[in-house]
């Protein structure tokens, strides 16, 4: 079985669903998922909003009904990550040390955020959102009077500030564009967009980008290139 075994690299949309289509269409072999991250599969969506305002976690929105891959017999390696492709033998090795024979190889592994390559960037209280884990680890920060500075004001930086404000925090957006969702959508909604979160107290700061995060031991304030300083509880990239 394992000279037809089909190995996708990675658990998130594309490759769960990737899993699903081989089965629909007929795929009779071995399928397995590799998971780095340790996980069922489940949707990304709701992390920067239900689970950010604390309505639900990330289990709640599995891709799957629960007995799905085992009906489907699609094994799901957790927790280990490939490491190194050996294309003459055709073997995936894997972090943990062990290695796993392929037939096929799908890469599946999406993308990664853009962090901040600015002093202080590694503060704690610097966050990225794209994993549930991510998601997690943001969530303590949004209480009740904390100030979060959200540095993109894209589809998921403004999400994420919606879901601070709805938990009651101060929340500044930070934007290099001369306006939010610049790339998605044209001016007039971006204009409509923008006066939306004014109306829920959002502030933003635009055509400016972030020269410092600044902290003594956490993040608390970030400096932006024209000197402007903003104080904050924590950072979302």
């Amino acid at each position: 079985m394992h000279q037809e075994n089909m190995v996708i690299v990675g658990c998130g949309h594309a490759g769960a669903r990737a899993a699903q289509a081989l089965r629909t269409n007929g795929w009779h072999g071995g399928i397995t998922l590799v998971d780095g991250e340790g996980r069922t599969p489940y949707e990304r969506p709701p992390l920067s909003k239900a689970v950010l305002k604390g309505e639900s976690e990330a289990e709640d929105a599995p891709l799957f009904p629960a007995d799905f891959l085992a009906k489907n017999d699609i094994h799901v390696l957790k927790g280990v990550a490939a490491a190194a492709i050996d294309r003459p033998t055709r073997q995936l090795r894997l972090s943990d040390g062990g290695s796993i024979a392929y037939h096929r190889l799908l890469l599946a592994t999406g993308a990664e955020p853009r962090n901040l390559i600015v002093p202080g960037a590694d503060l704690p209280g610097s966050h990225t959102l794209r994993s549930a884990d991510d998601a997690a680890r943001i969530f303590p920060y949004l209480r009740p009077g904390a100030e979060i500075v959200i540095v993109g004001g894209g589809l998921i930086g403004l999400e994420a500030a919606a879901s601070a404000t709805v938990r009651g925090c101060k929340v500044t957006v930070v934007e290099a564009g001369p306006r939010p969702m610049m790339r998605a959508v044209p001016a007039e909604l971006s204009h409509e967009v923008r006066l939306f979160h004014e109306s829920k107290d959002v502030r933003f700061v635009l055509g400016r980008q972030v020269s410092e995060l600044e902290g003594d031991g956490r993040v608390r304030c970030v400096r932006l290139d024209d000197g402007t300083v903003l104080p904050c509880t924590a950072v979302v990239i």
